[in-house]
């Protein structure tokens, strides 16, 4: 059998996002404080990094609905429900919550007054944090039919459209869509700009190419809503195109090298040093099979 030497190729933007960055600085000087520290939710969307953070700043995660009175509490960069704040009263309140997502909670006090529309997943922790803040706005659940959800809602003349930070594109643009002739939007707080970077990075890096050829990975915990949706973005872009999440490179399907050229992006809930490591395995397992 003949062994075809193919490529692996990372694409230049990795690692964590700053919203992740800025969380575990809010959680290094909770850890700082006298008492005991608690998570009250994963910092993060990745299993292995969070049990890292726990384990190197001696950290307990809460149990659902468990009161705490003392020590410092430490809220996840998704947002959270401010409700849950009561459970933690005496504590020291920790908020990790992404700049990004707080800012918008700041310019959304402007236009309270407004109709707002949420587009997101319900039950994510963004979700709840914007519904728990903005009690009238209605939801758009990304992962159900939109069409039918808009049919059972009575439209004012205008309204502001939030976008959950990463929902897929096309489901922002298919929610204008519907949303067209029906409304007007009179201001729209769209997608994160990283991850569109990173799902447009896949996209510059494919146009021209044939997708067949290639294999998109994306390094990052398969229960990760961003890494999710960098995949789901970039197959719909390029129908014949194979992918996965893999959160290490043990976790690479073991066929796909030698038999296509791979394109390793990554979530923004995984480490650059975790990407760097997985680019090399992936690399050395390349090279192994090619002298075999």
């Amino acid at each position: 059998m003949t062994y075809n030497s193919l490529m692996i190729y990372l694409l230049p933007d990795y690692g964590f996002c700053a919203g992740v960055k800025n969380a575990i600085s809010v959680m290094a000087r909770a850890a700082e404080l006298p008492g005991a520290l608690y998570l009250t939710h994963p910092l993060l969307h990745n299993k292995k990094e969070n049990q890292a953070l726990l384990e190197a700043y001696h950290a307990r995660l809460c149990a659902p609905d468990e009161e705490v009175h003392t020590g410092n509490v430490v809220f996840s960069a998704h947002g959270h429900d401010v409700r849950d704040e009561r459970r933690f009263s005496g504590a020291q309140l920790f908020d990790a919550t992404c700049p990004l997502i707080s800012r918008r909670y700041r310019e959304l006090e402007g236009v309270r007054k407004m109709p707002i529309l949420f587009l997101g997943k319900d039950g994510h922790p963004e979700t709840i944090g914007f519904l728990s803040r903005f009690p009238a706005m209605v939801l758009l659940d990304a992962r159900k039919n939109l069409s039918e959800q808009l049919a059972r809602i009575v439209l004012p003349k205008e309204v502001v459209l939030v976008c959950q930070t990463t929902i897929a594109e096309s489901t922002r643009i298919e929610a204008l869509r519907l949303l067209e002739g029906r409304t007007k939007v009179v201001q729209e707080f769209p997608l994160c700009p990283l991850y569109r970077k990173r799902v447009e990075e896949a996209f510059s890096f494919l146009q021209g190419k044939e997708p067949k050829d290639f294999f998109f990975a994306v390094a990052g915990d398969p229960l990760s809503s961003n890494a999710n949706e960098i995949l789901r973005s970039v197959l719909e872009g390029f129908p014949g195109l194979e992918g996965s999440i893999c959160p290490t490179s043990a976790s690479f399907p073991s066929d796909v090298l030698g038999r296509k050229d791979v394109l390793l992006g990554s979530s923004t809930s995984i480490s650059g040093e975790e990407v760097e490591r997985m680019y090399r395995e992936l690399v050395l397992r390349e090279k192994a099979l090619e002298l075999s």
